[in-house]
């Protein structure tokens, strides 16, 4: 089978688990999952503009658990599957989203942007609550593929910095040869 941009995204066997979980969290919302709204995202309404961002929100995030699954997977890294990593990603962007507006003195804004209905998580005595269905992942697999890509991202800044550190000793080297070469040409005052 020849892999190309919907075998990725909407074709594949291992996507099934995703696709299920984002048809029941849907339905609470009451919008019917298909694959033409995963690929252009739910309409936007003004009477629903909380709604609206909110799955269009859900989807980003499973692309992008999608995209890194695939991945870790293509590079022999450590995988999980793309239902647990797209909870832990939800999670993070509602956490973060909670500490802005609540720094910021909007928890009331919050409640209304990304706790709609408390379909995702509600604000209880001051703290974020997540809805049940995202609770559930298996955190020793999360642990693991975190710490791969915390290896992997500090991998990538030594090596930014070997290449920067190299780059200056061969601009160094090539600066110094070339004002001695040109000291040496120059003629000599007698």
């Amino acid at each position: 089978m020849s892999e190309n941009v919907f075998h990725v995204f909407t074709e594949c066997r291992r996507l099934a688990g995703i696709f299920s979980v984002l048809t029941h969290v849907f339905s609470l919302f009451g919008v019917i999952f298909t694959a033409p709204v995963f690929i252009c995202g739910v309409g936007f309404k003004k009477t629903e503009k909380a709604k609206c961002q909110l799955l269009n929100f859900l989807i980003g995030e499973a692309k992008m658990s999608i995209y890194l699954t695939r991945r870790d997977r293509l590079q022999g890294g450590p995988t999980l599957d793309a239902v647990t990593l797209w909870k832990c990603n939800v999670k993070a962007g509602l956490r973060l989203e909670f500490h802005f507006h609540r720094i910021t003195g909007n928890i009331d804004v919050f409640e209304q942007q990304w706790a709609h209905e408390e379909l995702l998580c509600r604000v209880t005595g001051g703290e974020l609550r997540f809805a049940s269905f995202l609770t559930y992942f298996i955190e020793c697999n999360l642990f693991i593929y975190l710490l791969y890509n915390c290896v992997f991202v500090f991998e990538l800044n030594v090596n930014k910095v070997l290449f920067k550190n190299q780059n200056k000793k061969i601009k160094k080297s090539s600066s110094s040869s070339s004002s001695s070469s040109s000291s040496s040409s120059s003629p000599s005052s007698e």
